[in-house]
């Protein structure tokens, strides 16, 4: 352990395993770059949902996900247009939990679908880089240089999704 003083009325205790927040880094990216656990983020869907949204190719192309019915049961997705991107690309975080979670036939309680434990595995696999979730982000929108936030630190990330399917 250590000690910092910080000011005469206020001392920092330092310990093993102690993780403090980045100020001016986003919660999702210090999920993603391991800053803090991925099992103590109590909603690892806004974090699904930040990767989702910037990831190339789309994660549920990448993990071969169809969407499911009430059921669980998978349904086509649709065509692929020139782009790479599915005609039915507007996908919810849950949506991809479900379609994962139905994919490795992950139930619980009265077959529900393991939606939790499935965005688990999908950020432990950005973090780790397998099963082709790669944690890498496109290059920063048009105009992004002028930006202010592109020179804060992983400005370019923070600067949200550059856009190339259609719908966003």
């Amino acid at each position: 352990n250590q000690t910092h003083f910080m000011t005469p009325h206020l001392k920092l205790l330092d310990a093993p395993g102690l993780v403090f927040p980045r100020r001016g880094v986003s919660i999702p990216m210090q999920v993603l770059f391991g800053s803090l656990p991925i099992a103590s983020c109590r909603d690892p869907y806004t974090v699904l949902a930040y990767l989702a949204a910037r990831m190339w190719p789309r994660l549920h192309m990448v993990l071969g996900l169809h969407k499911v019915t009430e059921d669980g049961k998978p349904k086509p997705t649709g065509k692929a247009t020139q782009d790479g991107c599915a005609e039915d690309e507007e996908w919810t975080p849950l949506e991809l939990c479900e379609a994962y979670a139905a994919k490795k036939n992950w139930r619980g309680h009265h077959g529900r679908l393991e939606t939790f434990r499935a965005a688990n595995w999908i950020l432990r696999a950005a973090l780790q880089g397998h099963s082709g979730v790669v944690l890498a982000f496109l290059p920063p929108r048009e105009g992004a240089l002028s930006d202010p936030q592109y020179h804060d630190a992983f400005g370019a990330a923070l600067l949200g999704p550059r856009g190339l399917c259609k719908g966003e």
